[in-house]
């Protein structure tokens, strides 16, 4: 049997052309199979923050001040007798300032969710600081020409009482609570966000 030369190359052609086509097919599939596994496969992941990088944030500061107050008080003691009386007022001036004390923050306080949402159980609020100056306290007293005056430990023992009640009071007062809490937590939330990936900082 004799071959025609022409048709045996034009035969080896079409086979050369349908072999390279089924390839290219071949290829295009698993490239596109490869393509989907790698899709199923990769699923987004978010790195959760730790507790310990939100405590160092806070740990930056000492204290957060919420709220920041004038005081002004005036305690009067009078000791009548008989023989006369004595009268003593005695006036103070300060300042107080509350808030939040960082060391009372650990990383029992801190919740972060799978989407690093920062959740803070924050502490009471405390009086970080009250000063009433001894050398401003003004005093007014009237005492009876047969009556002691007031001594020097007198006038310190009255102003250690009055510096007490002013603790109690400002400490008791609902609404520097409420305005000092709401004021920390504010400050607290622009420390935090400053953090990378924290998304939102709630309080409890």
């Amino acid at each position: 049997m004799k071959l025609n030369p022409r048709k045996v190359i034009a035969f080896a052609a079409i086979v050369i052309v349908t072999a390279v086509s089924l390839a290219a097919c071949l290829s295009g599939n698993n490239e596109s199979s490869i393509a989907e596994v790698s899709e199923q496969l990769s699923v987004p992941t978010t790195q959760i923050i730790d507790k310990q990088a939100v405590i160092k944030a806070l740990k930056e500061r000492l204290q957060i001040v919420g709220l920041e107050g004038k005081v002004e008080k005036e305690f009067r003691y009078t000791d009548a007798k008989w023989f006369g009386d004595k009268t003593f007022a005695m006036t103070l001036n300060g300042t107080f300032k509350t808030g939040f004390n960082i060391a009372d923050i650990t990383v029992d306080n801190v919740v972060i969710t799978e989407d690093n949402e920062v959740i803070i159980n924050t502490p009471d609020i405390t009086l970080i600081a009250l000063e009433i100056p001894y050398d401003k306290i003004v005093i007014d007293k009237d005492v009876g020409a047969l009556r002691k005056d007031f001594t020097e430990v007198d006038r310190q023992l009255l102003y250690a009482k009055a510096s007490a009640s002013i603790r109690k009071q400002i400490e008791a007062d609902v609404e520097v609570r409420e305005e000092s809490e709401e004021a920390s937590q504010h400050a607290i939330e622009a420390i935090l966000t400053l953090i990378p990936q924290v998304t939102k900082v709630t309080f409890n």
